[in-house]
């Protein structure tokens, strides 16, 4: 009869979050999407009489003044993994998408 080593513990049950988020998308919209947004409803609205009239873009040259082509307004990314920090007491937490 051969010897086989005990089977690994279970990992204790997961503890309730203080939070729901348990991963998925996450991103940012920056400031500059604001001018994405107002090109969009000024194209639908008010611009086509701007143009008619000879107004200019009251946008600016490139619809973005300030903007930098190198750096996306806004970025989106699925997370299976996240650590997240509670600014309030401290704690960090590893999270992830766990298939069922």
């Amino acid at each position: 009869k051969k010897n086989h080593p005990p089977p690994p513990p279970s990992p204790p049950p997961a503890s309730p979050l203080p939070f729901e988020y348990r991963g998925g998308y996450v991103g940012y919209l920056g400031y500059e999407v604001r001018h994405d947004t107002r090109r969009s409803l000024c194209r639908q609205e008010m611009c086509g009489e701007a143009a008619a009239a000879g107004r200019r873009d009251p946008l600016g040259p490139g619809g973005r003044p300030g903007s930098s082509p190198d750096v996306p307004t806004a970025a989106f990314l699925f997370a299976d993994r996240s650590l997240v920090h509670d600014g309030e007491d401290g704690s960090w937490y590893l999270v992830g998408v766990a298939s069922e």
